[in-house]
């Protein structure tokens, strides 16, 4: 390993010993030391992945056999290549070597082939097991993907809806999948799936606008009566306070908890409305949430929590992170990935003792 990222393990094990933070922590498998990790076939990693890429069966299938370890180590990267490249064969022989088909990674394998927009390898993905309400680093589910572009993929969108693909998950930019324009062409599979059709209609509202915000009054005079009629009352409520936590509109999160809307509730991603709130940087909201008695410690599909939300981009964020931790939030609790809000305080060089004040 290189002097340099030997030290910057150094630093990051110093830093959590020095704010005496649960030692603990320094056995178990983190993040920021896993994605430096060096591995000494690095080359021959690269080259699996490329033929996969490029869908070369005979070389994949010699690279295989010579090392059957490499699908445990790189078979998500290579099924995410060949899926997005649409090669077929070579996304089933991977499948059929038993490639990891929820691998973590920038994005899902699912992601991958929705990109390529090949619908039998989107298909088999899904049988094969695929989650099919994930996200990538911008919030996007693999059903975002499939209305991308300014195009919606039809066939694909119903085969996600069909597959369980939450039509009410917010991105990081408070966009529901599938925008106004395209309900009418997959509606059926909208109502089957419970979608909300006021949050697609308000999608582009800014948190200023959405103050005039009418409860479900623009679904139905938009002549949607059968769709609003399927959806509960509820789960209408419950979505809406995730929305407005996301436009960081702090009256209408009042007025949703007022008529019922529940502060924990998840959608099928996990994501609460105090995750929401967190990540984008709305105190009064975040505030709101928790005198309401949020969950500060819930845990999405990846198990992030709202402090994670809060310190993945630490910039702007440090009073949202003090908020939750005056509330008890847990800076020890780790992901999925093995990563705890303490290694993000560490690994963007704050001080812990500052946000506990």
């Amino acid at each position: 390993m290189n002097n340099w990222k030997i030290g910057i393990i150094f630093i990051m094990v110093l830093a959590i010993l020095l704010m005496n933070q649960d030692s603990n922590a320094l056995v178990k498998e983190f993040c920021p030391v896993r994605y430096i990790s060096v591995k000494e076939n690095d080359k021959e990693i690269d080259e699996f992945v490329d033929v996969a890429s490029d869908g070369y069966m005979s070389e994949l299938l010699e690279i295989m056999r010579n090392n059957p370890d490499i699908v445990k180590t790189a078979g998500g990267e290579a099924l995410r290549r060949a899926a997005s490249n649409e090669h077929v064969e070579i996304v089933r022989e991977l499948l059929k070597a038993g490639v990891d088909i929820n691998d973590p990674g920038l994005t899902s394998v699912l992601h991958a082939a929705l990109s390529g927009g090949n619908e039998i390898i989107v298909r088999e993905i899904l049988a094969a097991g695929a989650q099919v309400n994930v996200r990538d680093l911008n919030g996007w589910t693999p059903l975002h993907y499939a209305a991308m572009g300014w195009v919606l993929h039809t066939d694909l969108a119903k085969l996600l809806l069909q597959a369980g693909a939450d039509p009410n998950v917010l991105d990081h930019y408070c966009a529901p999948p599938i925008p106004e324009v395209w309900i009418d062409d997959i509606k059926d599979e909208l109502i089957k799936a419970g979608a909300i059709f006021d949050l697609m209609s308000n999608q582009s509202e800014t948190a200023s606008q959405s103050t005039d915000r009418k409860e479900i009054n623009t679904a139905i005079d938009n002549g949607k009566e059968a769709m609003v009629d399927i959806v509960q009352q509820k789960n209408r409520l419950n979505y809406k306070l995730i929305m407005a936590s996301c436009l960081g509109n702090a009256e209408l999160v009042k007025k949703l908890i007022k008529e019922g809307a529940n502060v924990k509730f998840k959608d099928k991603t996990g994501t609460t409305a105090l995750m929401m709130a967190a990540l984008k940087k709305h105190t009064e909201v975040v505030k709101e949430l928790i005198q309401a008695g949020a969950d500060v410690n819930a845990r999405d599909y990846e198990g992030d929590t709202p402090l994670h939300a809060a310190l993945y981009m630490m910039s702007g964020r440090s009073h949202i992170a003090r908020e939750l931790i005056k509330a008890s939030a847990d800076v020890n609790m780790f992901n999925d990935r093995g990563c705890s809000p303490f290694h993000l305080v560490a690994l963007r060089g704050c001080n812990y003792i500052e946000l506990t004040k």
